[in-house]
């Protein structure tokens, strides 16, 4: 399978289509996207690689546990005297029946980590994604609903996914100990199951358990982390802490239920409220929140970066570049006079002549050469491209078009 065909929601919920399910699926009820592609993720990610990951980039707890219900009891990852976890002893516990999981795989794995990164791009959402390994017969957690939305991706094995009526709307407060009462109490639950190269959608407050059958079960979740509600309210207050000092003035000093600070806190309040009221900007807030996500975003890793730095003498106007679609980016008003590429902690800037071009690039899903930068002239697009190349944006293709 071509390399970049992993960085997008299109081949991540294949067949389903991605506008339908923004439409009529996300955050509203769980969903089964069947791919009838049995091996359609096991080109993402597999035992092996999750062997590879323990093995060289030995993870450590918390980021990698061993979990199980049925055998309801807590167990260290095994560490030898030097630190290195101890493969033999951790192979032992899942032969006994413990899941191992290991979280954040974005941080192991070149392909997992770009398909996440695109998935960031393309939801302005922060994406953690783990993975779970069940023997048969098994059964990592109790019933629980997660705090943020989660899409499984099914590897390897069968898993039964029991989802129950949802808790809580949009909750921030997860159940830690589970909830078995809801075996009982609540109506039958709900029964998927998952067979390899299938999607499962669960909409944060659902509360769900899974457990494997007469084989093992390997899936990776991605957690879906969007920008909330309060948030919106919150990335306001920060725009407008720069430009109004009442904003960072103390409160009273002592404690703040005395009669004389409560009094002077309700005039306070009741001020910054009137301010907020008045000046409070979605714009604003909106580039805070855009800057956010921009800072959270991750270089390529790709196996180009160093490889482009040193092929920068031989870009000409033939030169093939490609952009990074996982590195999000925006165009951004630096001054009256010049306009930015902002991405990553980089900053290209340019003079106003520059934004046509810009846009150009950020549009961009395929190849193109420097000479098809729109509305510069022949040096300026060397420019451009040299430094979007150097910066990490743009990758050289080392091909010519045509």
């Amino acid at each position: 399978m071509e390399y970049s065909k992993l960085l997008d929601l299109d081949w991540l919920f294949r067949p389903q289509s991605k506008q339908d399910f923004f439409d009529h699926i996300w955050q509203k009820k769980p969903k089964l996207i069947v791919s009838g592609r049995s091996n359609y993720f096991s080109q993402l990610f597999d035992k092996q690689s999750l062997e590879r990951i323990i093995e060289f980039s030995q993870p450590q707890p918390p980021s990698i546990r061993l979990k199980s219900v049925i055998l309801d009891e807590e167990v260290e990852i095994p560490l030898l005297p030097n630190g290195r976890i101890n493969i033999e002893q951790l192979r032992k516990y899942y032969m006994k029946g413990h899941s191992l999981i290991l979280n954040s795989v974005e941080d192991y794995d070149p392909q997992v980590a770009q398909l996440a990164r695109s998935l960031e791009t393309e939801m302005g959402a922060r994406v953690q994604v783990n993975s779970y390994l069940t023997p048969q017969n098994e059964q990592g957690f109790k019933p629980h609903y997660d705090t943020h939305d989660v899409i499984v991706a099914q590897i390897d094995g069968h898993k039964l996914w029991k989802i129950y009526p949802e808790d809580s709307v949009c909750p921030l407060n997860e159940m830690v100990d589970g909830a078995p009462q809801f075996r009982q109490a609540t109506t039958e639950p709900q029964l998927i199951k998952l067979s390899p190269g299938d999607i499962l959608y669960l909409p944060r407050g659902w509360v769900h358990e899974a457990e494997t059958e007469d084989n093992a079960s390997l899936h990776l979740t991605f957690g879906i982390h969007p920008p909330l509600a309060k948030d919106l309210l919150y990335a306001a207050l920060e725009a407008m802490v720069v430009k109004y000092p009442q904003l960072r003035e103390a409160l009273p000093i002592g404690p703040l239920a005395v009669p004389d600070n409560r009094q002077k806190l309700e005039q306070c309040f009741t001020q910054l409220i009137s301010l907020y009221a008045e000046h409070a900007n979605v714009h604003d807030a909106a580039q805070v929140i855009d800057d956010q996500l921009l800072r959270r975003s991750r270089s390529a890793g790709d196996g180009h970066l160093f490889g482009d730095i040193e092929a920068l003498s031989t870009i000409s106007p033939e030169t093939q570049l490609q952009r990074r679609r996982y590195i999000r980016a925006q165009l951004v008003r630096v001054d009256h006079e010049t306009i930015g590429l902002k991405f990553l902690n980089e900053l290209i800037k340019g003079p106003n002549s520059f934004q046509v071009a810009m846009d150009y690039v950020l549009a961009s899903s395929q190849p193109f050469c420097v000479k098809d930068l729109p509305q510069l002239e022949a040096s300026h697009q060397l420019v451009l491209a040299s430094s979007m190349v150097s910066c990490g944006l743009c990758s050289l293709t080392h091909t010519r078009l045509g």
